[in-house]
């Protein structure tokens, strides 16, 4: 038969036309980033427009921290005039006291979470403790965007710091459900688990981490030891001692 152009191929295979599929498209989308927290019910454009800001700081702030989303909108709402000296800030604070104004209008607006995130916190790559400020806007943050690790492992290595064994095991396990490349996580909660006597943990981390990297005695080990402690192995059977002796030739040679 003929060939069929693409507007028809739609409506046959479809039964619709492209424009409606492409808006039916463009809500299922809509709504799914929402329900994942990439966005928020409210666009951040209508945000930072819907803000009254006052300052040149503020205006220059929104620019800096956000990306200068809806500059446009927001100069046309501060107006064009010069600012108030009397009102000066500094850029931080500017920024500060917008998202602040925002996190209040709209609540848990994950978009708004993850800029003050980004001004309060940072990416991680400072060393420190956090405060208890910082701590409650991280897991603000994770409850409102359920799909970004950054907060995990914030949380992660402040608990460590903190000495907080059961929040590092929360944050790893997290952490570790969703990752497909590195046995890092598994290695790290296998270790802790074994510290704190939680001898089925440790083997069940140290067995996942020893699947990522068959070859790491160490990590062998670490599960090993678990299952001796629980009784399901035997360190006086021979072959047991010659598996893992093979085990640490196999990761000798391998550098």
């Amino acid at each position: 038969g003929e060939a069929m152009v693409e507007a028809e191929v739609f409506e046959s295979a479809l039964g619709v036309g492209q424009e409606e599929f492409f808006a039916s498209f463009e809500a299922w989308a809509r709504d799914d980033l929402i329900r994942v927290g990439m966005r928020g019910e409210v666009p951040m454009g209508e945000v930072l427009t819907a803000l009254t800001l006052e300052g040149e700081a503020a205006r220059e702030a929104v620019m800096d921290e956000l990306g200068g989303l809806a500059l446009a909108g927001a100069r046309t709402l501060a107006g064009t005039g010069d600012a108030p000296r009397s009102l000066a800030v500094s850029r931080a604070e500017a920024t500060g006291q917008l998202l602040e104004e925002a996190l209040g209008r709209y609540g848990e607006h994950p978009e708004v979470l993850a800029a003050l995130v980004r001004e309060r916190v940072g990416d991680g790559t400072a060393a420190g403790t956090l405060d208890a400020g910082q701590v409650e806007l991280l897991e603000r943050y994770a409850a409102a965007r359920p799909v970004d690790d950054l907060p995990h492992r914030l949380l992660a290595l402040h608990s460590r710091e903190a000495g907080d064994d059961a929040a590092l095991a929360e944050h790893l396990e997290w952490l570790d459900a969703r990752e497909t490349y590195t046995w890092a996580y598994s290695a790290e909660l296998a270790r802790l688990h074994a510290s704190l006597g939680n001898h089925e943990e440790a083997l069940r981390f140290g067995e996942r981490a020893s699947i990522f990297a068959p070859y790491r005695a160490e990590l062998r080990e670490v599960a090993a030891a678990a299952a001796v402690r629980l009784r399901r192995l035997d360190p006086d059977v021979a072959l047991h001692t010659r598996r893992l002796e093979r085990v640490r030739e196999l990761a000798d040679a391998g550098g």
